[in-house]
């Protein structure tokens, strides 16, 4: 047909777009796939090896401590593990014994929600909402008062964690919000299940020879 019709796929904008210019499309979404499985993945199949003692397992009764690691995104997904407390399995038990998210800084990520984007590095998103710090503080933003591991210390099921950070995530802006106050006032003391340390001068990812 002639003319201007309503698309499901297309973009229109009677002046034109310019190039080299941003445009913000704001729009209703359809079809929201099933997002934050893998969040319940990672928990089950930690489990499943620890615990289970049928012949489907290969590691049966050979394990005394589980460990997750995760690097920039996948330590942001731990931490994001660990907001939402997602250390107990379905019977109770405490699925990893320790966490270890290396390179993820403050931030969680789009993990778990409706058209979540693991990879969406966009400002504002869902990794860049408080809680930043381990223990309980007040957002002066937002007036939210939270912390990163008010959950899964409720359930017991709390993992220690060991924080790792390059200084790249501190040039980037968020890393300093883990054991700084939201106002950059103070330092925060440490959580008593966590440790935090800072390869200085190191860059977030491996270089190239």
């Amino acid at each position: 047909p002639d003319g201007v019709v309503p698309s499901r796929e297309h973009l229109y904008l009677e002046s034109g777009f310019q190039p080299g210019k941003y445009y913000q499309v704001v729009y209703a979404t359809s079809d929201a796939p099933v997002a934050g499985a893998g969040l319940l993945a990672v928990r089950d199949t930690a489990s499943f090896l620890r615990y289970d003692g049928s012949d489907d397992n290969p590691t049966a009764g050979r394990f005394d401590r589980v460990y997750g690691f995760g690097v920039s995104q996948t330590g942001r997904m731990l931490r994001e593990f660990l907001y939402i407390s997602l250390n107990v399995d379905e019977r109770g038990r405490i699925a990893h014994d320790g966490l270890m998210p290396h390179v993820a800084g403050a931030r969680r990520g789009a993990f778990n929600h409706r058209f979540a984007q693991p990879s969406n590095q966009s400002y504002p998103n869902f990794g860049h909402r408080f809680p930043f710090a381990d223990d309980s503080l007040t957002d002066p933003v937002t007036e939210e008062t939270g912390g990163l591991l008010d959950r899964s210390r409720a359930t017991g099921a709390m993992p220690k964690v060991i924080y790792t950070n390059s200084s790249a995530e501190y040039w980037r802006g968020d890393c300093a919000l883990m054991h700084v106050d939201p106002l950059g006032a103070t330092d925060l003391q440490p959580a008593a299940e966590t440790r935090i340390y800072h390869f200085a001068g190191t860059q977030h990812g491996a270089g190239n020879l």
